[in-house]
């Protein structure tokens, strides 16, 4: 009889178990906390990477044109070497010159049109990079050229966004017709920019916060780039960072090429005395 109540027992204790495990789990699956997004950390050490982003459209405002850039994100193109378009074009081909950001320094980044694009009213204007958002970088400095002419600078006063748009990746905001603040104070007019064939937009800015600095590399001289080996002629502006030259030879090659020309000739010397030694032996 003890047995059989011990038996019992012992089956009321695990039904009672398996029932509090079914509670737990199905607390768990209706837990209403809200849990936020992870969100990527910003690598100190890491290198990233920036582009030009533009949009704007025709005069009345039906066609709209843009490259936004963003390297992820809903609104990330399909093609970032192309304006996509809503009009009847489809697209408009760009010349894209980004840059890889290794460390604290500035950095320049272009985009170059093709061909002649029908945008009347620019809509935004920025770098776009895919650094993560935070209070780590800092960014200064930023200045846009188009066409070699300064159209507006901004020192200490760099707009960041942190739309969600880009990820919540950093955006260092020239234009946005979206953003009051920034159009309220803004250095940068939206009127009569160019976007005639060879049109550069350069936009370059100075990143720091960063554990390292970035190496800084040789700029040709821009009477040098008229050997530089490319698929099209308007890098006449000189934006072209390091560029290899055709029929350029580096340091390192020319001492390569001197100290094997010096060990063949010490070669042939030694070979020569020896020769000259064993004739004479031979001789005597």
């Amino acid at each position: 009889q003890r047995k059989g109540g011990y038996m019992i027992l012992k089956k009321v204790l695990t039904s009672l178990g398996m029932m509090a495990l079914t509670c737990m789990a199905f607390a768990g699956g209706i837990n209403t906390n809200v849990v936020a997004d992870e969100v990527d950390e910003v690598d100190l050490s890491g290198t990233y990477h920036a582009r030009v982003g533009i949009q704007g459209t025709s005069a009345d405002g039906v066609e709209w044109i843009q490259r936004l850039g963003y390297y992820s994100g809903d609104n990330m193109d399909e093609d970032p070497t192309v304006l996509s378009t809503t009009g009847d074009k489809g697209s408009y081909e760009i010349i894209d010159q980004d840059t890889e950001i290794a460390g604290n320094g500035t950095y320049s980044v272009a985009l170059i049109f093709n061909e002649e694009v029908p945008i009347e009213i620019i809509k935004q204007l920025m770098v776009v990079t895919d650094i993560p958002n935070s209070d780590k970088i800092k960014y200064t400095d930023l200045r846009v050229e188009i066409n070699g002419t300064v159209a507006a600078t901004f020192e200490r006063n760099v707009y960041v966004d942190e739309d969600d748009y880009a990820d919540n990746k950093d955006c260092l905001l020239v234009w946005n017709d979206w953003r009051n603040d920034l159009v309220a104070t803004s250095p940068f007019s939206v009127d009569n920019k160019p976007t005639d064939v060879g049109t550069a937009y350069i936009l370059t800015f100075t990143v720091s916060g960063f554990d390292y600095d970035k190496v800084e590399e040789v700029t040709a001289n821009a009477g040098d780039l008229e050997n530089y080996n490319s698929n099209t002629d308007v890098n006449d502006e000189g934006i072209i960072e390091s560029p290899h030259l055709i029929g350029e030879k580096t340091s390192s090659q020319g001492s390569n090429v001197g100290l094997i020309f010096g060990i063949l000739v010490g070669v042939i010397v030694v070979f020569v005395i020896l020769l000259v030694l064993a004739l004479k032996k031979k001789k005597y």
